[in-house]
């Protein structure tokens, strides 16, 4: 049964109790604890079970004021497949806690990670919502990274809104991966360009100036807000206008943000 493959670690999955979370103005979305959590629909591939074999699959969501995660992206290796298609399973089925800012839920876009392990012989899923600081996800510590106050039809807008400003070179699978430090009161203290392709393609630059109108909530370490990274991965190739089409995401409004 699935609660039989899943043998909790400390201190990987939830920063924070719910209990507490309902205590707190401001808070970062999380992965609660019941039935119809994104954490009770994770599952351990069968043929990866039986093989004993191991995984990691990074993600990147929003999460709307009703907890439900849209615009997911996933990254994994060539043959983890089957890994990646459960974490998404579990995050289009299950629920997650909302994000609230001063008590209000809220839209934000995040990221996780998510490691199918085998340990001492038993398949283990360990998910945590980090995608930036490795230490902290090997570690399995009690943290959450930033998250951006934002949906994903707003993000995309503003990429449009800045698009014109720099020459965007041509490539394969155009896309960018950004970092942005921010401190324990949701400032963003610094930024940068983690990976471009192709590399100096005028999008790193785009996308330095979109983080500078975004607003954080902040990492929380064992429910304290803490200064950290937080990291997202645009894909430009697939990307569409939010102003175009039938399909133009989630709570856009034609007039401003």
């Amino acid at each position: 049964m699935k609660t039989n493959v899943l043998r909790w670690l400390t201190g990987f999955l939830f920063a924070l109790p719910v209990s507490l979370l309902a205590n707190s103005a401001t808070h970062p979305a999380m992965i609660g604890q019941g039935p119809g959590s994104v954490a009770m629909q994770l599952h351990y591939p069968a043929k990866e079970k039986a093989a004993k074999s191991q995984g990691v699959v990074k993600f990147y969501c929003e999460v709307s004021p009703d907890g439900k995660a849209s615009h997911i992206t996933s990254y994994y290796g060539r043959k983890d497949g089957r890994f990646g298609t459960a974490v998404e399973f579990a995050l289009r089925h299950g629920l997650v806690t909302p994000a609230a800012v001063d008590g209000r839920p809220t839209s934000v876009m995040l990221g996780g990670t998510v490691l199918f392990l085998i340990s001492e012989g038993h398949p283990t899923i360990a998910l945590t919502l980090a995608t930036a600081e490795t230490d902290k996800i090997a570690g399995m510590s009690n943290y959450v990274q930033p998250q951006m106050i934002d949906t994903d039809a707003l993000f995309r807008r503003k990429i449009y809104s800045h698009r014109d400003k720099y020459h965007q070179q041509y490539g394969a699978h155009p896309a960018v991966v950004v970092q942005a430090h921010v401190d324990a009161n949701g400032k963003l203290t610094s930024k940068k360009i983690v990976s471009e392709a192709p590399p100096n393609g005028g999008r790193g630059r785009l996308m330095m100036d979109v983080l500078d109108e975004e607003h954080f909530i902040p990492a929380q370490n064992n429910g304290q807000p803490v200064a950290g990274d937080f990291e997202i991965a645009v894909d430009f190739e697939h990307m569409r206008d939010p102003d175009s089409g039938p399909d133009v995401g989630t709570l856009l409004k034609k007039n401003g943000y």
